[in-house]
């Protein structure tokens, strides 16, 4: 009659692609895209347009991927290049869409 542990072990966690979880976690990063000069002068035309209280819909990188957000505009501000949108702070270097 097998042990009790001997038994136990059957039932351990088996890893059988080893580092294929570390591999998915670094795979899951996106690169920041460029925006070309067109782009630019869109969203900074839009930017300036902004007024609190406005809502948006706006799609942002966050370091890794990019996020969209619709809510209401806060905060705006230019000299310091932020925007709150319902509590959340956006730098505008990293806003590369922006719908009113």
């Amino acid at each position: 009659m097998p042990k009790k542990v001997d038994r136990a072990r059957l039932f351990l966690s088996y890893d059988a692609l080893k580092g294929f979880k570390e591999l998915l976690v670094e795979d899951t990063s996106i690169q920041r895209k460029e925006l070309c000069e067109d782009q630019y002068y869109e969203l900074d035309w839009k930017i300036h347009q902004l007024q609190e209280g406005d809502q948006v819909e706006v799609v942002y990188y966050t370091g890794s991927s990019y996020s969209k957000m619709i809510g209401i505009v806060q905060t705006i501000n230019l000299d310091h290049h932020y925007i709150y949108i319902d509590n959340h702070k956006i730098q505008l270097k990293n806003i590369c869409s922006l719908e009113l």
